[in-house]
């Protein structure tokens, strides 16, 4: 009986070399199973490449009786020779999404046609278990996007406020790049998943809703965020306003008969007009600042219709004739700029007349 490698001698006396011996696949480490994906090497994407390299414990037979390979259950393209063997295959929409990508070593023999005895040879095979190739062809979405300022009324921004643009995917991405008014945002984040991008206003950005752009992020196997996305998920929009309201109309007048004066009996009122709505309660006040008017909203606010009334009966009104004049100061617009302090009117009298003193007699004749 032959062993392994036994010599015969034939009666010519050449020889015969006899090989028993079936060949083996020799342990194939991690590092030996590959994706060309750029983000990981275990991880892969639509048209990356998996690779295989393995050796044999002798030198395989190559043309039709290669070795086979199956790697994500398809046939692998295989090239070598000898004991040193590559298998490739690149990854198509017929491997299911999100799959474990394993390989699978199934035929080979040596230069005798002795086949390999260690197949199948899975990446379960050996000790320790060789890691498998995560695939995952669909790009990432962003669930939740959300803009908003720093003002209490977060829909609305003046040149003091930042704006804000939230972030929730539905996978771990990359740190997205995020546009807000024309310029890259400061990108912070409490988790893969979730972002946020922060913009400092300037008072040369332009009026109206705040533009924004998410131009790109990738998960983790490198699937990008179909973009640009420009549209919050909410509806949420933040409108910048970098103008200061202004007073289109303000008028002063007296209840009294002659609406340019008025005594201890009678009452001033102030009207006034904003260019926009004021969403803060302007402060008025007569002669010169000592006394506090009362301010009340023409409608309902916010309201760009404004009211101030000063009863002339007031304890800090002048006990002797004086011209009471206003200040309107401190409202503020939805954005929270502030209104310009405006002591005059735009039309009609700029004060009025205020006298306390009841006329007296200063003689009287009989005739």
């Amino acid at each position: 009986r032959y062993v392994a490698a036994q010599t015969a001698a034939t009666s010519g006396g050449s020889a015969i070399a006899f090989d028993g011996t079936a060949p083996t696949i020799t342990t194939i480490p991690s590092s030996s199973f590959t994706s060309s994906n750029g983000a990981s090497n275990k991880r892969a994407k639509l048209g990356d490449t998996i690779t295989l390299d393995f050796v044999a414990s002798e030198a395989l037979l190559g043309g039709a009786l290669r070795p086979t390979v199956l790697i994500a259950g398809k046939q692998a393209l295989v090239s070598g020779s000898g004991t040193t063997w590559t298998a490739t295959y690149v990854m198509t929409a017929a491997t299911a999404n999100a799959a474990a990508i394993g390989f699978s070593i199934t035929s080979g023999y040596d230069l005798v046609g002795n086949a390999l005895s260690n197949v199948p040879y899975l990446d379960t095979t050996p000790a320790p278990v060789v890691a498998t190739i995560t695939y995952d062809r669909t790009a990432p979405t962003l669930s939740t996007v959300t803009i908003a300022s720093t003002h209490t009324d977060t829909t609305r921004a003046n040149p003091t406020h930042s704006v804000k643009v939230t972030v929730h995917s539905d996978e771990a991405i990359s740190i997205p790049t995020i546009i807000i008014a024309g310029r890259a945002a400061a990108i912070t984040t409490t988790g893969a998943q979730d972002w946020v991008g922060t913009v400092a206003m300037a008072a040369t950005d332009p009026s109206g809703p705040v533009a924004f752009s998410i131009i790109s992020a990738v998960d983790l196997t490198g699937n990008a965020v179909v973009g640009p996305v420009m549209s919050t998920t909410d509806g949420s929009v933040v409108t910048f306003d970098p103008v200061a309201p202004t007073l289109l109309g303000v008028t002063l007048t007296s209840n009294n008969a002659d609406p340019t004066r008025a005594n201890p009996a009678d009452t001033l009122t102030l009207k006034i007009t904003a260019s926009e709505p004021l969403i803060a309660t302007p402060t008025v006040t007569f002669y010169g600042g000592v006394i506090a008017g009362t301010v009340a909203p023409v409608g309902a606010a916010p309201t760009a219709q404004w009211t101030a009334t000063l009863l002339c009966n007031h304890a800090s009104m002048p006990a002797t004739a004086a011209s009471i004049g206003f200040s309107v100061t401190a409202g503020t617009d939805r954005a929270g700029n502030a209104l310009a302090a405006v002591s005059t009117v735009t039309s009609g009298p700029a004060t009025i007349a205020f006298d306390p003193v009841l006329p007296t007699l200063s003689g009287i004749s009989i005739y």
